[in-house]
């Protein structure tokens, strides 16, 4: 996971942002990354374990890279990376040889959609793409879309088009609750993996 002011979940150690492990030991992350400060963490929820640093505080994070490339595992967590401009990265945390890569992802900006559904556990129509729960879009504001009524407790994702294969929007961890309060984390990634999804944890009208 990685966490800090830098990651889309900033410092919530209980729901940091998962990467995908793409071989035995290498971890990657890619998405959009603030300018602030980067840790990283093989456990979430926990302070009190080594964490994973750069070598000296302040190591810089760009677009071009990364300005060392060693870490090391430690309690003491006074060491950060400084991600110096925002934008779209790839990161490899390779857990075999203790080093990381940084590069521009160069994603692509997501098209405004013509629809926009929410499907799951906790929608009236379950995870039957035909009675996905159509959202409607807001007046004047470009990309938003609005939807209010009963969410039982369960999940939910959210598509463009009824097709499972294709990318839906869903949230930047495997943590994120809705409940009475609100919501955990208002980060939202739209990817097709991994099948992250909102978790709603107390039914009612939202």
């Amino acid at each position: 996971y990685i966490l800090g002011d830098a990651s889309p979940n900033s410092w919530d150690i209980n729901a940091p942002t998962p990467l995908e492990m793409r071989s035995e030991g290498v971890f990657v992350y890619e998405g959009h990354l603030f300018a602030g400060s980067l840790q990283a963490t093989i456990v979430s929820g926990d302070w009190n374990v080594p964490f994973i640093l750069p070598l000296t505080n302040g190591c810089k994070i760009t677009l071009s890279g990364v300005e060392n490339d060693g870490f090391d595992y430690l309690v003491d967590h006074t060491n950060m990376w400084q991600v110096e401009e925002a934008g779209s990265y790839r990161l490899t945390f390779d857990l075999n040889n203790w080093t990381i890569k940084a590069e521009n992802a160069d994603i692509p900006d997501i098209p405004e959609p013509d629809k926009l559904y929410m499907i799951g556990s906790a929608t009236d129509g379950s995870w039957n793409l035909d009675r996905a729960t159509e959202f409607t879009p807001v007046a004047g504001v470009d990309g938003g879309y609005t939807w209010t009524g009963y969410l039982s407790k369960g999940t939910f994702k959210a598509c463009t088009i009824k097709d499972f294969s294709a990318p839906f929007y869903r949230p930047s961890s495997s943590e994120c609750y809705i409940s009475e309060s609100g919501i955990t984390a208002a980060d939202v990634v739209y990817t097709t993996s991994p099948d992250d999804q909102w978790n709603v944890m107390t039914a009612g009208n939202y």
